[in-house]
């Protein structure tokens, strides 16, 4: 290839040497100077030899080559988290323009992006703050004095799409450095040989159908005219202005690879029959985390179900979730794609009105009579997309803010709107490179030992690293035998759910031994923890009675703090928490007075719990954490103060134990009487080391002798 350029720049430079340039009398004619031009770059000559050839054409001097300065230039795509050594080159670089006004780290984060932003706003790239190719081009050609040039991309058609005659298909572009309000574009039909087969459109926008900063788009129609066949799209810049020019020739761009025009499919509206839509078992449920600039995103999986005939799928509706993190704007382009169970893409559709998008050209998605067929929904996730967001596809088969109804259909002017239209899908949740940890799972309770119900429920605590969504599993003796759905959204940390034990899922689970928690990734069941040992599940029982120590036979009238009855608490297999007690006094009110729930400790002491409060009708709550432990007791004793003027009999009945557990506490034993204490006279003085140091106080300390 070089001696071929080489020749040819031999050739044309001999001409030129020998003749001299062409004056302006005998001047080539523009499509004589194009066709020389055009050879060159056909044989792949570089774009300096292009420019000299045409400087001289035109009657310039060439500029022959020097010595050549070495300058450092950009060869490495950065992005968030980068820490190249190129990534203080670039930081510097942005900071000599003004548009980094930060410190040179190394490393790049929200700064440096942000930088980057703003560089590539400058010159009409896609706002990504991510550092790649097109980017690192335009800085390269900076740093070497030169001016940015103008560019265009194909995006679509790009190779191996199908589109019927008759069809209207979205032709989209990115463009960069052209000329503004002028509408420059010209989009042409060539063949895969890249000859002119007719043009489509003249005069386009840079902008036309506007999908962001530097692209565009153009609805074509292909007309009943047009032959089957392979083709390409060419996106050039026509027109006589700096701004459309890369060196001497229009800046142009033709799709990378043939896609195909084709008959249309002849399809009637089924005289019989009916088509319904689901979500397929390959959707999953909640978000799971993706990166960003993630390709070929998998965001949904449709199930369509004939009955009767056979139906062809022609047009869709689709519909973002509409949530505050949900944009189409984290979609590169807004544009999902849709694929056969073969993965041969089969359509498209961008979200151009709000969160709705609506692909009216796929191509060969028959769905067979009796049976059923796959339609897989996928996207790109941007490299400007945010941090955070999520992204939720559904199938919306009724869509009246559209304009009617948009379900699937046949020929123009005929469309079915199938059973079971509206589908809420699987999600994707945006995170970042330095975020994409390895996930785990670790279950915190019940780790062997005892599952206490509370309410009909036992907690299960778990710990998850990097893990969006879980489903968790109850496991008897090896065997699953519960199933407890999945739980999404869940952020790094500590977790509880509580677990319902009776009539869940698919069956009862009762009380036993021989069970084990299972919990894994939803979007990766290779992540998995267990319980590390066996553990039971048991109904806490507590069982209440009159103390053998409780007090009998009488008490002095004008008493303080004196016990009136000792209740024994007794616990079966698990710990039991209760929040307090209830009693009633069955003497004549105003015998007692400020009654005190107390527990003996040892050598006859007691600790404070809680004071009395009268109820009404002689009932006292005592409220307090107290904790009964498995397979013991507690003991507590209810103190009063006895009037000094009191008489008769006094006695309390131990009516009901306070506590959180619903039904799953059995308590028994309640309502018992304690004994019933006679009240009599009045208290008085026992002597004791107080009253004698009293009496020391004023008996004489020494006595005269006689």
């Amino acid at each position: 290839m070089k001696m071929r350029v080489f020749a040819a720049v031999v050739t044309i430079i001999i001409f030129l040497g020998v003749f001299g340039a062409p004056k302006a009398h005998a001047a080539l004619t523009e499509a004589q100077i194009q066709a020389i031009l055009g050879l060159l770059q056909s044989f792949g000559a570089d774009q300096s030899v292009i420019n000299n050839v045409n400087s001289s054409l035109r009657g310039g001097v060439a500029v022959a080559p020097s010595g050549t300065v070495q300058i450092a230039l950009f060869t490495e795509n950065l992005g968030w988290g980068s820490t190249h050594p190129e990534v203080s080159k670039l930081q510097q670089f942005l900071k000599e323009r003004g548009y980094f006004t930060g410190e040179v780290t190394g490393s790049f984060f929200g700064a440096t992006a942000q930088a980057v932003k703003t560089f590539q706003s400058k010159y009409q790239i896609e706002q990504s703050g991510y550092f790649g190719p097109q980017t690192r081009a335009v800085a390269n050609n900076i740093l070497q004095g030169g001016q940015t040039q103008p560019s265009i991309t194909v995006l679509s058609p790009n190779g191996g799409e199908v589109w019927e005659i008759g069809s209207t298909n979205r032709i989209e572009w990115k463009n960069s450095n052209l000329p503004s309000g002028s509408d420059p574009i010209n989009i042409q039909l060539v063949n895969e040989q890249g000859v002119l087969i007719t043009t489509i459109a003249q005069g386009v926008a840079t902008g036309g159908v506007s999908t962001g900063v530097g692209g565009g788009a153009y609805m074509w129609t292909i007309p009943s005219s047009m032959s089957s066949g392979t083709y390409r799209i060419r996106v050039i810049c026509t027109k006589e202005l700096a701004d459309c020019f890369s060196g001497s020739l229009p800046v142009s761009d033709t799709s990378d690879a043939p896609f195909s025009i084709v008959a249309p499919t002849t399809t009637t509206l089924p005289s019989a029959g009916s088509l319904s839509v689901s979500l397929d078992s390959a959707t999953s449920f909640g978000f799971r985390n993706v990166l960003i600039g993630s390709t070929g995103v998998s965001l949904a999986s449709l199930r369509f179900t004939a009955v009767g005939e056979d139906i062809d799928v022609k047009q869709i509706a689709l519909q973002l979730s509409d949530t505050a993190l949900n944009t189409p704007d984290d979609l590169l382009n807004r544009e999902i794609q849709l694929y056969d169970g073969n993965a041969v893409l089969i359509g498209r559709a961008v979200f151009t009105t709000g969160d709705y998008a609506i692909s009216t050209n796929i191509i060969n998605f028959r769905v067979p009579g009796g049976g059923s067929k796959v339609m897989f929904i996928k996207g790109d996730i941007a490299a400007n997309a945010t941090i955070g967001d999520t992204l939720k596809v559904d199938y919306d088969g009724n869509n009246a803010g559209l304009g009617g109804n948009y379900g699937v259909g046949w020929t123009s002017g005929n469309t079915i709107i199938p059973t079971g239209s509206d589908t809420a899908s699987a999600g994707v949740k945006i995170i970042s490179p330095t975020s994409a940890t390895q996930p785990s799972i670790t279950v915190l309770s019940p780790n062997g030992g005892i599952a206490q119900l509370s309410g009909g429920a036992f907690d299960i605590k778990y710990r998850t690293s990097g893990v969006s969504r879980i489903g968790l599993v109850l496991i008897k003796n090896g065997v699953t035998v519960s199933s407890v759905g999945m739980f999404d959204q869940l952020a790094d940390g500590e977790h509880s759910v509580a677990f319902l034990v009776g009539p869940h899922n698919e069956q009862t689970i009762g009380t036993g031994s021989g069970y084990k928690v299972k919990i894994y990734n939803w979007d990766n069941a290779s992540t998995v923890d267990e319980s590390d040992a066996l553990f039971s599940i048991v109904k806490p029982s507590l069982t209440a009675s009159l103390d053998a120590g409780s007090p009998a036979g009488s008490i002095l009238a004008g008493t303080s703090r004196v016990s009136l009855m000792r209740v024994k608490l007794s616990a079966g297999d698990s710990d039991v928490k209760i929040n307090g007690v209830t009693i009633q006094d069955n003497g004549a009110g105003g015998r007692i007075s400020n009654l005190e729930l107390t527990t003996p400790t040892q050598q006859d002491a007691e600790t404070h719990l809680a004071n009395g409060v009268a109820m009404g009708g002689g009932r006292y709550q005592f409220s307090a954490p107290i904790t009964i432990p498995a397979n013991g007791s507690k003991l507590l004793d209810i103190r009063v103060n006895v009037s000094p003027t009191a008489s008769g009999g006094v006695w309390l009945t131990f009516e009901s134990v306070l506590h959180g557990y619903g039904n799953s506490l059995v308590v028994s034993g309640l309502g018992f009487q304690g004994s019933i204490l006679n009240i009599t006279g009045t208290s008085s003085i026992v002597p004791n080391a107080r009253n004698f140091a009293n009496i020391f106080q004023w008996w004489p300390l020494t006595m005269a002798p006689r």
